[in-house]
């Protein structure tokens, strides 16, 4: 049977330690929407099977607030913080039925910054039932962070995330399959000042049909419904549309995967410039690879460009993704993870952003319960107001040394 890639979120994050950033949890998320489903059924039964574990990690940051130091008069905040987490795994597997349970916690402990500390949690749940032709699967994924996560929040402010995601998938025959894929989330800021224009409910459901030309190629075509509505009454009115992406899914090579959807998408609302109502089309697309060039080394790499929520006062914006992934694994207990990402946002009003971030870490695990991590993260970001053209930018250096024990 074929492997099939299971990505929880794809607009809008795995080390056994602390985390590659003060973006805490970063390199978990990744993980999460990673996860490569097994072979359909009857799967390996196995005991209930859980970890727990925890540690603190230390982060000295230079710019905490993400402060615009190229306008006068405005400085970097450098801090150093402390990060305390928890950490807890279970999975649970009978021949046609499995369970995954995730949980990360932290609080965030600054030394200067006082009304920054906070506390985080991260909980990811999957169940799936699997059959010879058929394969249900329902994903949970719950977020409560409060740092900075790209152009979609692109500034410090606590946020509840919360996704839905129901996915199917039914062989019709041993040619043609047919797929569907349902993802509704709910963003909810704690601050009134962004949760006027930014808390929504955001749904994306699409099906797929699915020509299997070769053991080794499948061929696609996608067709998918977008709503966005907004929770408050100060917000954008609603946005909604569609989109279409023929595509393929290919083992091009051994060990290499290329999933491709790219196509056309469509949206539209009912917000007013003068007398006309704002529509848009653009390219949509989700490019995902996976290279296991060796034993010892992985590369991934994603690419998405899609219509979402907006928080500056529009009803959407189209933003471009690119996330690259290594694993480099050089011996048993020593490793290093890589991590690059650029994001850019463009807004009806003009509104333009730009995200860049690039980490290196490195983990030695010194016993099998033990591990010591630490890392480099740069991050840069920049935007230029459509209705004022005025222009601001950031840099951040963010150094950190985690210790995680587990059972």
């Amino acid at each position: 049977m074929r492997k099939s890639t299971a990505l929880a979120v794809l607009a809008v994050f795995a080390a056994p330690a602390a985390a590659s950033a003060q973006d805490f949890g970063r390199e978990w998320l990744d993980r999460i929407t990673h996860a490569t489903e097994q072979e359909r059924g009857p799967l390996t039964a196995r005991p209930i099977e859980w970890h727990a574990g925890g540690g603190v990690a230390y982060f000295f940051d230079d710019n905490v607030a993400l402060a615009d130091d190229s306008q006068p008069g405005v400085e970097k905040i450098e801090d150093s913080i402390i990060v305390p987490f928890v950490r807890g795994t279970l999975t649970y597997v009978e021949q046609r039925f499995e369970v995954e349970a995730d949980l990360l916690a932290n609080y965030k402990l600054y030394s200067e910054v006082d009304d920054l500390n906070d506390d985080e949690e991260r909980l990811y749940l999957r169940a799936r039932q699997t059959g010879n032709r058929y394969s249900f699967e329902l994903v949970e994924l719950f977020q409560h962070v409060s740092d900075p996560a790209g152009v979609l929040f692109p500034v410090r402010v606590e946020r509840i995330l919360w996704n839905n995601v129901l996915r199917f998938s039914y062989d019709v025959d041993r040619s043609w399959a047919i797929e569907g894929f349902a993802n509704y989330q709910l963003v909810r800021y704690a601050e009134a000042t962004f949760g006027d224009t930014g808390d929504n409910n955001e749904l994306r459901v699409d099906g797929t049909v699915v020509y299997r030309a070769s053991q080794r190629w499948d061929l696609l075509l996608n067709l998918g419904w977008q709503d966005i509505a907004y929770q408050s009454e100060n917000a954008p009115v609603d946005a909604w549309g569609w989109y279409f992406r023929p595509g393929f899914r290919a083992e091009v090579f051994e060990r290499f995967q290329l999933d491709v959807l790219a196509g056309i998408s469509h949206i539209e609302s009912d917000y007013i410039t003068g007398t006309t109502d704002l529509e848009d089309d653009t390219v949509d697309a989700a490019v995902n690879l996976r290279w296991q060039m060796s034993d010892q080394f992985n590369l991934r790499g994603d690419y998405t460009r899609q219509f979402t929520f907006a928080s500056n006062g529009d009803p959407y914006q189209r933003v471009d993704r690119f996330t690259v992934l290594l694993d480099w694994m050089l011996s048993e207990t020593f490793s290093l993870n890589g991590r690059g990402q650029f994001d850019h946002a463009s807004a009806p009003r003009g509104d333009e952003n730009n995200y860049y971030t690039a980490g290196l870490n490195a983990t030695w695990k010194a016993s099998p319960y033990m591990a010591v991590d630490a890392g480099v993260t740069f991050r840069l970001g920049d935007s230029t107001d459509g209705l004022t053209a005025f222009e601001s930018e950031y840099d951040n250096v963010i150094f950190h040394f985690g210790l995680a024990a587990s059972y």
